[in-house]
């Protein structure tokens, strides 16, 4: 979900709201005036699922089955109007990494913030390998909050 989340807020700017609930984020619409309705009481009327990727306006119609097709529909040049209003949305909390040996005992650890680039999630960090022995070892990685997500590593 969040990296459908990430990529329809790269074209279409910040989400006016995240109904997690329901599976989908709700935004102006690009193909009609909607956000010049913001002060006059209007609503958004754009949502994107969050886990198809599927779009619709239900004040105009525009409707398609993935992102790339809004891409495409967009065009190349469009941007999302810039908006002076404070995202709705919390800032994501940093994605926590640890490198642990075979009996689960952090050995490493790093903090990072994933980023969404060509829609696909990319995490960052810097971890200080200088002082492990070669050998296999656990990737723990998981936003703060949530449940760690174990990878296989080798450290040569």
């Amino acid at each position: 979900m969040e990296n459908i989340l990430s990529a329809a807020e790269k074209m279409l700017g910040t989400a006016v709201r995240v109904e997690d609930h329901r599976g989908w984020a709700i935004f102006w619409c690009p193909f009609h005036n909607d956000a010049d309705r913001e002060g006059e009481g209007g609503q958004p009327n754009f949502g994107v699922n969050l886990t198809s990727g599927y779009w619709k306006c239900l004040r105009c119609g525009a409707s398609g089955g993935s992102l790339k097709s809004l891409q495409k529909k967009l065009g190349r040049e469009w941007a999302p109007p810039v908006s002076v209003a404070a995202p709705t949305r919390p800032q994501r909390p940093p994605t926590q990494v640890q490198l642990l040996d075979g009996d689960l005992r952090s050995r490493a650890d790093a903090k990072g913030t994933a980023a969404i680039e060509d829609f696909v999630t990319t995490l960052r960090v810097r971890i200080d390998l200088g002082q492990l022995a070669a050998g296999r070892y656990q990737l723990a990685v998981r936003r703060e909050g949530d449940s760690w997500r174990m990878f296989p590593a080798v450290v040569n």
